[in-house]
């Protein structure tokens, strides 16, 4: 991390909207069962000072859901540490932490679709 981190405004806001022919891929990784499951509490206490969060925002059928996973995910606690004693050890409940590599691929996925990728050598 850079000495000089601060957070930024958004650089970037538009609603896009795509066309389902050439997103089957990204749609089925959206509807999948799960993909909106909300942040369960161990999930939540793994999060860390690196990484992304991805805001995702959906309005359909079902109406408004969001989901802001933190990643990397589950690599957060230290292979040595023992996860389940920590989180009963600290008040909360011993779950399963998912993987959020389908939310870096959809992340990935939907910028690169709108054409808005981030300069992989930017310094922000």
């Amino acid at each position: 991390m850079r000495d000089d981190y601060k957070i930024v405004e958004i650089v970037h806001d538009e609603d896009l909207i795509f066309e389902v022919k050439g997103s089957e891929g990204v749609l089925a990784k959206l509807n999948s069962a799960g993909f909106w499951k909300p942040l369960n509490d161990a999930e939540r206490f793994c999060e860390g000072l690196d990484g992304s969060r991805w805001v995702f925002e959906i309005r359909d059928k079902n109406g408004y859901r969001m989901i802001a996973p933190w990643s990397p995910g589950s690599n957060v606690v230290p292979d040595n540490i023992d996860l389940p004693k920590l989180l009963k050890d600290s008040g909360h409940k011993v779950e399963e932490i998912r993987s959020y590599d389908v939310y870096v691929d959809v992340g990935y996925e939907l910028l690169r679709m709108a054409g808005i990728l981030p300069d992989a050598d930017a310094q922000y």
